[in-house]
């Protein structure tokens, strides 16, 4: 993850010295992890998930049709308006690349990655003659649901971050403050997490703010339940809002307002609250919340040491509306990244 941040930085670095007014648009430096940001094929897959995972494809491919329905009537999800022509490239490339790894590995070569570690456990499922669900159709959808969730979520938080930022600069002063108390000269890493609070309760608060993921995945109700006057009957697909949490008066008193201190205690150590859940709960809350608030916080808190985010001068500041759809994300806007110091590589 490190390799990424510093190449970040080193981006938008570049890119500020690149343009008079240091004006950067973060749109296309945070769509570069493993891949270049500049590659044309992957810009186009995140392009096209960016699409399905906005508006109302994903809230519409929410609705709980019977597979055996969607075969008897294929134009179902177009008329329902679901676009799933998207995802058409991106599949073509997770074959390749599957293709890929079966060309290229010989026998007895050590596993690589995700990939092979699967291949190999379905060649064993398959040698024992047992039914398993493991296939290459599978492997394709695990693949897929892994692109879409880690190369939108985490990104959509951090733009939503940077442009928070903007609107509260004395937060973000108390923000680099407290890293540059806490770091000096150092990048921050996760071995300074716990001695800082008021960065993780800033990123907690955007996360809040947000709700990047309006929507928790869909339940189904195991036996008939009466909630609130409400029969829920057994069977019943349940979508949580998880945003109504995120806003609702009676645990955080004033959610318009966006105010980290929220998150800490009167000694400033972050508290505990059991309504704070972004990611859902149970056993069915989301499996990437321990990545996805490590890269988060380990990627603004490096950014946040090595730049001073501004607002484009002459200009309004970006809105802080969302791109509605199954996952938010904010609106296309560019700021002015100022360097803290020099060098920076």
């Amino acid at each position: 993850m490190m390799d990424e941040i510093n190449d970040l930085i080193v981006d938008i670095a570049v890119a500020a010295e690149s343009n008079p007014d240091n004006i950067v648009d973060f749109k296309a430096c945070l769509m570069c992890q493993r891949f270049r940001h500049d590659d044309e094929m992957f810009k186009k897959l995140l392009a096209n998930v960016e699409r399905f995972l906005r508006g109302g494809n994903a809230l519409r491919a929410n609705i709980p049709v019977p597979a055996f329905v969607v075969r008897l009537f294929p134009s179902l999800p177009r008329l329902l308006g679901i676009n799933t022509q998207l995802f058409i490239p991106l599949q073509k490339f997770i074959k390749e690349t599957i293709q890929q790894h079966l060309d290229t590995r010989h026998k007895g070569d050590p596993a690589r990655d995700f990939i092979d570690l699967y291949l190999d456990e379905m060649k064993a499922q398959l040698e024992k003659n047992t039914s398993t669900t493991f296939s290459k159709k599978q492997l394709i959808a695990i693949i897929q649901d892994l692109f879409g969730a880690g190369s939108d979520t985490s990104s959509s938080v951090i733009g939503f971050a940077i442009l928070y930022l903007i609107h509260y600069p004395k937060i973000q002063q108390k923000m680099w403050e407290e890293l540059d108390y806490v770091c000096g000269d150092s990048l921050p890493s996760f071995a300074y997490r716990s001695r800082l609070p008021y960065t993780e309760a800033v990123l907690m608060e955007v996360i809040r703010v947000s709700s990047v993921v309006p929507l928790a995945v869909p339940h189904c109700a195991v036996r008939e339940t009466h909630l609130q006057g409400f029969t829920i009957p057994q069977g019943s697909i349940i979508a949580v809002s998880l945003n109504s949490l995120m806003i609702d008066k009676s645990i955080w008193g004033d959610p318009e307002r966006f105010r980290p201190e929220r998150h800490l205690d009167r000694e400033g150590k972050l508290t505990k609250n059991d309504s704070f859940t972004p990611f859902g709960t149970g056993k069915r809350m989301c499996l990437g919340e321990s990545l996805a608030r490590n890269t988060v916080f380990l990627f603004m808190a490096c950014l946040v040491k090595k730049f001073e985010f501004k607002p484009v001068p002459g200009k309004p500041l970006p809105t802080l509306e969302p791109v509605v759809g199954i996952v938010l994300g904010p609106k296309p806007y560019k700021a002015v990244a100022v360097p803290r110091e020099r060098p920076l590589y």
